[in-house]
């Protein structure tokens, strides 16, 4: 037996494989040939390792690890807001509609005298048949205009 066949077949060897005419040509070879009997030995001592690793099972459910993530994700992503945030949201909103209240009776009085008194307008001097080739003043439309 040349050290190709031995290559080749040292796997099967290992594991009792071969027929009783084979074992005894690679016991002889094994033997006799260092580089073979040193690839022999490093082969069964990766196999007594492997063979001598625990299989334990682990317990693990990816689908229970899967919702565990998005739930942490989620209360990562959403925080839920403080009273301090709301509390401020409800001070803006109080103070714009206070600027908007202020503004708007500031701009536009409430007084019973009606612009023709103030500006010092009598009602019966102005034409109630304006034309188109008088120029008027928009006081003066906004009192004939209802």
């Amino acid at each position: 037996m040349n050290c190709t066949t031995v290559h080749n077949l040292i796997s099967a060897y290992i594991d009792c494989e071969l027929p009783l005419e084979q074992k005894q040509d690679m016991r002889h070879h094994l033997l006799n040939c260092n580089e073979c009997s040193l690839e022999y030995q490093q082969l069964l001592a990766v196999k007594n390792c492997l063979e001598n690793t625990s299989n334990a099972p682990v317990e693990f459910d990816p689908l229970d690890a899967l919702y565990d993530r998005i739930a942490s994700e989620h209360v990562a992503f959403v925080s839920q807001p403080s009273g301090l945030y709301w509390g401020s949201r409800i001070l803006m909103m109080t103070a714009c509609l206070l600027a908007f209240f202020c503004s708007t009776f500031l701009l536009f009085p409430n007084n019973s005298k009606s612009l023709a008194q103030e500006q010092h307008y009598p009602l019966e001097s102005l034409d109630q048949n304006i034309s188109i080739d008088q120029s008027i003043n928009v006081y003066q439309a906004s009192l004939v205009l209802p």
